[in-house]
């Protein structure tokens, strides 16, 4: 398991090619699901990996209640 893919036990997707345009998605007719365990348990026994805030809040959307990405950087007047 690399940094940037989950194990297939906590997140799979029905397919491994996705069409890269809507026209080839329209043609093709591949049906598109994931299925997420998020409390899933990884096979090797290892902990899951986290996002780490450094003990900061998560912060949200006061209007939409979304969560804002951990790596956004937010800079002065905007």
């Amino acid at each position: 398991m690399d940094d940037y893919n989950t194990d297939k036990s906590l997140l799979r997707v029905t397919t491994d090619r996705i069409p890269s345009t809507a026209q080839q998605s329209k043609e093709s007719g591949i049906p598109l699901a994931i299925i997420v365990k998020p409390y899933g348990e990884l096979p090797s026994g290892d902990q899951i990996p986290c996002a780490s805030f450094n003990n900061k809040p998560i912060i949200r959307c006061k209007d939409c209640r979304a969560y804002i990405n951990p790596f956004v950087k937010f800079t002065e007047f905007g």
